[in-house]
């Protein structure tokens, strides 16, 4: 998206030709009345402005970057508001995106000064500048944020076109504490002209300092993008921070340099988060949370005394907060009698500790198919024999530590017992790595306990000789079933709102869920069947369905396929019954970069991404792992390739925001019929194999 750097300019002079034209009208329809009020607001317009433009300034960046991710950035002057007459001004972060090497700053006396760049408020995206003055300035008065009404009359004012003079919007307030509780909205129209500049009222006092935002920006607690909201430019929706906040953090503002968003470190029970209670689901380690002695299942009830009884009001109370502020939050614990209420504080922070999930070492069986799953663990549980059957143990875990073999039980972690592998998983998801618990196991008839310390995740892939059959049936008998199937038919998944067909290739033998690859193939459709058809036994030994999509542009992927696969990606899993813990995407070269896009933007919904001689994208921000959102990452270097330095540098980069990262090395050139080696194809499907461990 391209800023556009004219846009609408209402000017004073405009402004008064359109309030004498509404005078007019009212003189040839309704009387003297109509055209006495408009002449009264349109002078009281005037003079609101009058009043605040000694306090709106030009800026002008220079240097730095030209686009952020796919805005590309006004290169044009921006605005700023004086809030403070020794040389602090406000202005939007959106103006600073493209990390300028310098900012010149014009007042409205036509004097330039250079300004340094004193800090940045990340939670509501300003930037807070200082110039030397001899003089001082003149600053605004800030409307009482509790006098300002949904309704009531707003100028939008910058300073940009020609410095001599501002250009203005003209709106009301349309709604109060948007972007949970942070900014105002109006529909006077905002973009790079005024963005930075004041909301004014019809007394001169400012509201608010315009800005873009965006609303993922307050649902996540990663680092937001500077020129999120971009996409409303000049639509009517606007939104300003409240100068009276502004001015009320200003000091800490100055003494801190950076301002950045609190963060309690939980993760909530999923639904409507305006109809879902702020019940607890995992806890951070080493967050606020977990320091305050929170816990799994926990319901948030009130913070610093305000009740709280949606997702969506626990946010509007925490995310206007920045890190290093002191909340007090009530949390009820248990159900029924047994609740109880506690009186907790913590100090929201500003990053949470990279998070390593915690790893037992176990490979699970399992079964042939849902009905023997289901028949299975009704006759363990009447047996008193309930638990998870070992399929594989990884070697040097916890779980070998332990003693555990395959064909043991295991039945309980911690406290919790586990009758099936997804009761095991979810215990050991609010578990952390380092963190010591309990196993209990059946071994040879004989229940053994065993303590132990959870690890992490591990990176190396286990050799086919560590990987036994993955079901009870599995035997030489069905698996020579899968020798030679190459020229079954394929199947088509087409999606009625987009161009392109998916070619399906199912296992042979029907069972329990499978493991699914969606692979993001070519725009020839021959190269497609000749990639699909060379995966046959690995889809009928492993039991995977593999997908192999097609992009939209014969010249191949592009960012805007992202939603193509978006879509795609829970149709297959629902169609074909996928195991959502075995089901990846993956990619060779600009593919794989896709790939990766998709793969960290779809945390929660895969469980893996496989990416063949292709680093991270350039521009692509990679997002911390978090709990309740595990992503294994298998990244494959091609030996003596351009591209083989960026593919593990960006692993190391992987590595560091706490995601498992397995590295291989494919030998000899990149494929250009489609096709990988069988090596390449075996590690991938090995690495699939076990992405099921816990």
């Amino acid at each position: 998206m391209r800023i556009r750097p004219h846009i609408t300019r209402f000017t004073l002079l405009t402004a008064a030709l359109l309030c004498a034209c509404v005078a007019r009208w009212g003189r040839a329809n309704d009387g003297p009345v109509v055209d006495e009020l408009a002449l009264k607001e349109q002078q009281a317009l005037a003079a609101a402005v009058e009043r605040v433009a000694p306090a709106v300034v030009q800026i002008r960046t220079i240097g730095g970057l030209e686009r952020v991710d796919d805005t590309v950035l006004a290169q044009g002057p921006t605005t700023g508001l004086i809030v403070r007459d020794d040389g602090y001004i406000v202005s939007s972060a959106i103006n600073f995106a493209q990390q300028p090497a310098s900012t010149l700053v014009r007042l409205a006396d036509g004097t330039q000064h250079p300004a340094e760049i004193v800090g940045r408020d990340h939670n509501r995206m300003l930037v807070l500048l200082k110039i030397d003055v001899d003089e001082p300035l003149t600053a605004p008065v800030a409307t009482p944020l509790a006098d300002i009404r949904v309704g009531q009359r707003a100028a939008a004012v910058g300073r940009t076109f020609v410095a001599s003079r501002v250009n203005i919007s003209t709106g009301v307030v349309s709604a109060l504490g948007r972007m949970n509780g942070r900014v105002l909205q109006t529909d006077a129209k905002a973009s790079a002209a005024n963005y930075g500049g004041p909301l004014v009222d019809l007394s001169g006092r400012v509201m608010g300092v315009l800005v873009p935002m965006a609303p993922q920006m307050s649902s996540s607690a990663e680092e937001p993008s500077e020129v999120a909201g971009a996409e409303y430019y000049d639509s009517g929706i606007a939104f300003a921070v409240p100068l009276e906040h502004v001015l009320s953090v200003l000091p800490r503002w100055i003494d801190q340099g950076d301002l950045k968003r609190g963060l309690l470190g939980i993760g909530l029970a999923a639904g409507s988060p305006y109809a879902t209670e702020p019940r607890i689901t995992t806890i951070w380690p080493r967050s606020p949370a977990a320091e305050a002695g929170w816990q799994a299942k926990d319901l948030i009830t009130a913070i610093d005394g305000q009740p709280v009884v949606s997702q969506t009001q626990l946010r509007r109370q925490i995310v206007p907060h920045y890190a290093g502020d002191q909340v007090a939050v009530t949390l009820q614990r248990g159900e029924g009698d047994d609740a109880e209420t506690l009186e907790t504080e913590v100090t929201l922070a500003a990053k949470l500790p990279t998070y390593q999930q915690a790893f037992l070492g176990v490979l699970p069986q399992r079964a042939s198919s849902q009905s023997e799953s289901n028949a299975k663990a009704k006759a363990d549980a009447e047996q008193g024999e309930a638990g998870v059957i070992v399929r594989a143990v990884w070697p040097d875990s916890p779980a070998a530590a332990a003693g555990l073999v395959a064909g043991d039980r295991l039945t309980r972690i911690g406290d919790e017992p586990v009758a099936s592998t997804a009761e095991a998983v979810k215990v050991l998801a609010a578990a952390t790595a380092g963190e010591e618990t309990t196993i209990a196991f059946v071994h040879d008839g004989e229940e053994i306990e065993h303590t132990i310390v959870a690890d992490t995740l591990p990176t190396a892939v286990l050799n086919k000789s560590d990987l036994p059959a993955a079901t009870a049936r599995r035997s030489e008998e069905s698996a020579a079933t899968t020798a030679d199937n190459g020229e079954r038919a394929l199947a088509d998944l087409k999606l009625p709102e987009f161009g392109q067909v998916a070619r399906v290739l199912e296992p042979a033998e029907s069972g329990a869920a499978p493991g699914l690859i969606l692979w993001l193939g070519s725009a020839d459709a021959e190269i497609n069947e000749r990639l699909i058809r060379s995966w046959t036994s690995v889809v009928d030994g492993d039991r995977v369905v593999f997908v192999v999509a097609p992009p939209s542009d014969a010249a191949g992927w592009t960012g805007g396929d992202l939603e193509y696969l978006d879509r795609l990606l829970p149709a297959a899993v629902a169609q074909y019954g996928a195991d959502v813990r075995r089901t990846i995407v993956a990619g060779e070269g600009k593919a794989g970069q896709l790939a990766f896009a998709m793969a960290l933007k779809s945390r929660g919904r895969l469980a893996g991404v496989a990416a063949v001689g292709a680093p991270l994208p350039r521009t692509l921000v990679v997002p911390d792992n978090a709990p309740g959102a595990p992503l294994a990452v298998l990244t494959i270097a091609t030996e003596n390739s351009p591209f083989s330095v960026l593919v593990n540098r960006d692993a190391r980069r992987l590595l560091d925001a706490g995601y498992p990262v397995s590295q291989a090395a494919r030998r000899g050139a990149p494929s250009h019929n489609g096709l990988l080696n069988s090596a390449t194809r075996s590690v991938i499907a090995r690495w699939l194999d076990g992405l099921d461990r816990f």
